[in-house]
């Protein structure tokens, strides 16, 4: 008799334990997700802060935290399975009223825009005989610029454009803008003369003016409609992009305007990227953030792409292809802009053998390295 009634508690504790535990296990209890700094460049050092705080007494001795990364994220803790996503599999251990940090480093390899979205709490009771699970909405995001490319790259680029926007840059200088001091010369006005400056250095200095009309640059890149992502289809996009980032950064650094067009939407937004002409630390900034966020999986028709009639403006074109639709818009745009240059990257080891679909562009090498 003993023995029944021995055995009988037990149940009752049993099913009791697991009655408490999916009644309390869920309440007061969160996780979060951080990653910081918010943006990066591919091989960056960064961090992933992952937070499960317990608000009640009753501890939670078998806690599992699950979430989805990124596969471009390399992480010592966590092993790629060579899909888009990564799977992270925590496991916690936590008492009553306490909070527990875990920071994981890793190195982000691909540019883009990453967001972690959704997140789930697994608890086991004691006895393993309740389990349940609890859903979190994270909003943590990590923007990955685009690569930059070497200076050698960009000179071709650089030195068929240079000789054309200086013909629509550094007209009359603007008195209000501040570029910095000069030794004095018989150009210079009279109202321009630094007298403070000029006593300190021992002999004439005069104010230096930022022009009131800077060169404009139009950067401009069509993908196709729709992106087969084979591997080398995927490295000559990403080399576009790097280009802009790095064509755009030369400019701006020159003192001209940038303008930057695709057909290809924004991840985050899900319109076409758009940015118009400006200038400095944050126009470039909104530059590299736009083009983090491109997704040319699918894009809009070539002859949707917005066209900025300024005649004044000079514009590089890139494209993957030279097919009817892409030539039509390439001759819009020379018809609206002040002069125009076309280039199609193809594969660094096919450059030599592979020639121009069509006259109007100029062909341009992918390193074998870029990704």
């Amino acid at each position: 008799m003993d023995i029944i009634i021995i055995m009988l508690t037990g149940f009752l504790l049993f099913m009791a334990e697991k009655s408490l535990f999916e009644h309390f296990w869920h309440r007061g209890l969160y996780a979060d997700i951080k990653i910081s700094p918010k943006v990066a460049f591919p091989g960056d050092r960064c961090a992933l802060t992952a937070t499960v705080t317990n608000e009640k007494i009753m501890p939670l001795p078998w806690l599992w935290l699950k979430f989805n990364v990124s596969s471009s994220f390399e992480f010592p803790e966590i092993k790629s399975s060579g899909d888009a996503l990564s799977y992270y599999n925590g496991l916690f251990c936590i008492m009553g009223r306490q909070k527990i940090e875990r920071k994981m480093h890793f190195i982000p390899r691909k540019r883009g825009y990453y967001a972690i979205r959704d997140l789930d709490l697994i608890g086991t009771s004691i006895l393993f005989n309740g389990k349940s699970s609890k859903h979190f909405k994270g909003s943590s995001t990590l923007t990955v610029y685009p690569e930059s490319v070497s200076a050698e790259e960009v000179k071709n680029i650089i030195l068929k454009t240079e000789g054309l926007t200086p013909l629509n840059a550094f007209a009359t200088p603007d008195p209000f803008e501040f570029a910095g001091i000069k030794e004095y010369s018989y150009q210079d006005s009279f109202h321009d003369i630094n007298f403070r400056a000029s006593a300190h250095m021992g002999r004439l200095m005069s104010n230096k003016h930022f022009p009131t009309v800077r060169g404009e640059i139009a950067l401009i890149m069509c993908f196709p409609e729709s992106h087969n992502k084979t591997s080398y289809e995927v490295k000559r996009s990403e080399y576009i992009i790097s280009l802009v980032a790095t064509l755009s950064d030369v400019y701006t650094a020159a003192n001209y305007k940038a303008s930057v067009y695709t057909n290809a939407p924004d991840a985050a937004e899900e319109q076409p990227v758009y940015i118009p002409y400006g200038s400095g630390d944050k126009h470039i900034k909104d530059i590299y953030e736009a083009l983090a966020r491109i997704d040319y999986t699918y894009c809009a028709p070539p002859e949707s792409l917005k066209i900025n009639e300024r005649q004044s403006s000079v514009a590089v074109f890139f494209s993957l292809s030279a097919d009817k639709a892409v030539i039509d818009l390439f001759e819009n745009i020379k018809e609206n802009y002040a002069e125009a240059q076309w280039y199609l990257p193809v594969m660094e080891f096919d450059l030599k053998t592979t020639a121009s679909p069509t006259p109007l562009a100029n062909l341009i090498g992918v390193p074998e390295v870029k990704t």
